[in-house]
């Protein structure tokens, strides 16, 4: 996992953290990542950008790796490397975590059709440390989300052969 830094950021300034195609976490101001979107170009050289957060500096981070483990890091973790992954881990997905929301859950989809829901509370791990989201064989995960727990979730997938799960 590569990290690098592609804008000046001021300490009051929000800041963009964006993951790319090529399993890189950039840094980049609100205003460049608004423009970029206005422009249709989402993107920087040859990678794609393939998720985006607003954060600040004081916020912590959950990445969910490809193999069901995931890694509670600090905004500055991100921004002097990541030296608790190994550099083949690949990102999925970063979520902004707070320990003290109980209504938040991650929702982790599998390519075999594995759907879990972890609470956001249940992610036990000390920071800087990889830990098991849960259990993965044979499989990866495809997608993550966060989610609000109340009984009208509705998880639906569909897939690029035109099948619907709900």
């Amino acid at each position: 996992t590569k990290i690098t830094t592609t804008a000046a950021v001021n300490v009051n300034e929000p800041i963009s953290i964006v993951l790319t195609s090529k399993n890189t976490i950039k840094h980049i101001t609100v205003n460049a990542l608004d423009d970029m979107i206005k422009n249709g170009a989402v993107k920087e050289r040859n990678e794609i950008f393939t998720q985006g957060l607003k954060c600040t500096l004081g916020d912590s981070f959950v990445l969910v790796l490809k193999t069901g483990e995931y890694v509670k890091v600090e905004f500055s973790d991100l921004m002097g490397g990541l030296a608790a992954l190994d550099t083949k881990a690949v990102i999925k997905s970063i979520i902004r975590y707070d320990e003290k929301d109980e209504n938040k859950c991650i929702v982790a989809m599998t390519k075999k059709g594995l759907i879990k829901k972890v609470p956001m509370s249940g992610l036990k791990a000390r920071y800087r440390r990889v830990a098991p989201l849960f259990e993965v064989t044979d499989d990866e995960i495809i997608g993550v989300r966060v989610i609000t727990m109340n009984e009208n979730n509705i998880i639906t997938l569909a897939t690029k052969d035109g099948l619907v799960h709900r």
